[in-house]
């Protein structure tokens, strides 16, 4: 059953706080971005293709659970022109968990991360995106993975910048890169 982003919009403006989707596909034409602008808002047990997701501030305490993101994304209006299947900006305590970020086209990384943004991704991938799996900017932005995988992305598993903060636990850190004075990766390693 497919739902169009229209119907799952009704839903959120009618105050809905928990969207579960029951497996149902969210179709966009590759272009669409959902923006998040609701506080503790939780979707799960979704299939979205050919859309993103923008969260903002506004958007902080989000969950993501169960949740597959599909290409075709094929938007491009952030600095530089990088964006991912998943967006934060200065949103926080965002938690991604069992989820798969994929498909991100062009210049599309699965999980963007900016402006002191804090993200939690837990047993998830973000893989088979043309740029990296997370993109991670900007002073006080902290990203998270727990027993996560980013693989088969283009450009590499992640990339750090400006001051953001990455921290690995569990799951495969493969390449990243680092860049900019105060950028920091994390791995903690079991003894």
């Amino acid at each position: 059953m497919k739902a169009r982003l229209c119907v799952v919009s009704a839903l959120y403006r009618r105050g809905f706080q928990v969207l579960d989707l029951g497996g149902r596909l969210v179709l966009g034409s590759g272009r669409e971005t959902v923006a998040v602008t609701r506080r503790n808002l939780t979707l799960r047990n979704a299939y979205v293709r050919g859309a993103r997701l923008m969260v903002r501030e506004a958007g902080s305490g989000l969950r993501l659970e169960n949740v597959v993101f599909e290409g075709p994304c094929d938007v491009t209006d952030s600095e530089g022109g990088l964006v991912g299947v998943v967006q934060v900006h200065a949103a926080r305590d965002v938690r991604v968990r069992k989820c798969r970020l994929s498909g991100g086209g062009t210049a599309c990384c699965g999980l963007y991360v900016a402006d002191g943004a804090q993200v939690l991704v837990a047993e998830s991938e973000c893989r088979d995106n043309r740029a990296w799996g997370v993109f991670a900017t900007g002073a006080g932005t902290k990203v998270a993975l727990l027993d996560s995988n980013l693989d088969s992305n283009a450009t590499g598993a992640s990339t750090v910048r400006h001051g953001a903060r990455v921290a690995w636990e569990k799951g495969g850190a493969a390449t990243t890169t680092l860049t900019g004075a105060g950028s920091q990766v994390y791995l903690a390693c079991a003894s």
